[in-house]
Formats: C-alpha cells, sequence, structure tokens
C-alpha cells in the first residue's frame, strides 16, 4: 500500500484515500506524531480553480457544439488532474494543534 509522508515527522502514514480526502479541505492526524495535516492551502485553491475552469471549458463546449463527446473528455480529464491532486499536491501541518 502507498503510504505518503507526515510533512512534520517525516514518516509514512497516509494513505491514498487519506490525501484524497486531504483534497478537499479535510484534515487528517498523523498516527505517528499526532499532528493536524492537511493539504497546502494555496496549492490547494489553484487546483480547485483548474477544477472549475475544466468543468467551465468542457460544459461550454459541449453546449456550443450540441455534442456529448465534450462531457466524456470533462471525464477524463478530471480523473488526470484527481491523480495529478494526489501525487503532487504538498501536505502541511497545525504548527499549534496541541
Amino acid at each position: 500500500m502507498i503510504a505518503f509522508n507526515c510533512p512534520k515527522c517525516n514518516q509514512p502514514s497516509f494513505s491514498w484515500q487519506a490525501k484524497y480526502a486531504m483534497a478537499y479541505w479535510i484534515w487528517r492526524v498523523c498516527s505517528q506524531c499526532n499532528a493536524k495535516v492537511c493539504a497546502n492551502p494555496i496549492i490547494l485553491s489553484l487546483f480547485h480553480m483548474l477544477y472549475f475552469w475544466v468543468l467551465a471549458f468542457f460544459i461550454y463546449l459541449a453546449f456550443y457544439q450540441k455534442q456529448f463527446l465534450p462531457v466524456l473528455y470533462l471525464v477524463v480529464i478530471w480523473i488526470i488532474i484527481d491523480i495529478l491532486n494526489i501525487w503532487l499536491l504538498p501536505l502541511s501541518y497545525r504548527k499549534n494543534a496541541e
């Protein structure tokens, strides 16, 4: 099973499901050091802007072309962005999480 490292203790403690949940602004607690960990909020907001623009662009294409094919492209691109979101999104921890 793939484990992602905690940014505080640098020990593998998060599964890909936990990191995927962190991409939706959900905090997780590290099992090794009990730190509250989330995705980096600045980069996470950039990913959410990318999600929105991809959605808006392909829905616009579907209405403009009056075809269903751009919606299928949307699904494929959305899955690719989700995979990139899991692999590339850095984690950060709260310093005052006592």
